[in-house]
């Protein structure tokens, strides 16, 4: 059954995806013994939404504003130790969220990030020369960062809407 399925996603179009009584037996098994990945499981099926992906990144943009990048633990943190964010489990959980849609909806999240980037970029460049990045616009490429490393995303996919020389500015 593994062997079929994973023949599956190597070529989908030629090997359609395994069903039966079988699978979701095998599942609950696999899940039992911690075979599973949690980020990866979609837990979900839905229609899709419209505004969805520009409410994610809208919330994405006001929850950076009470993060900051901390080197100690190599992830964001909360600013004021009031607010109720830590920024590992708030990827996590972004990340959780666009795994129980279709993969347009990370695309479309994706060139919303690229195009804040670059729009803001573009403005605050001076005559031609390059200008330290504002933090809010480090903590995004830190926040995209992070968000590649827990959901899987390459470099290449995230090179498509958020150019290579914006994450060399910033060290995360």
């Amino acid at each position: 059954m593994i062997t079929d399925i994973r023949g599956h996603y190597a070529k989908p179009e030629a090997k359609p995806y395994p069903s039966g009584p079988l699978l979701p037996q095998l599942t609950e098994y696999l899940l039992n013994a911690g075979l599973s990945d949690p980020l990866t499981t979609i837990y979900v099926t839905s229609e899709p939404l419209e505004s969805l992906v520009l409410v994610i990144f809208l919330l994405v943009l006001a929850t950076l504003e009470k993060l900051t990048w901390s080197p100690e633990f190599a992830t964001l943190v909360c600013v004021n130790r009031k607010d109720p964010v830590d920024g590992a489990p708030f990827v996590v959980g972004i990340v959780t969220l666009f795994k129980q849609f279709h993969s347009s909806h990370m695309e479309r999240f994706l060139s919303y990030v690229g195009q804040y980037l670059r729009s803001n970029i573009s403005t605050a460049q001076v005559k031609g020369n390059a200008v330290p990045l504002a933090a809010s616009l480090v903590r995004v490429v830190q926040f995209l960062d992070q968000l590649c490393r827990f959901a899987g995303i390459s470099r290449a996919v995230v090179d498509r809407y958020v150019p290579p020389y914006i994450f060399d500015r910033v060290a995360c």
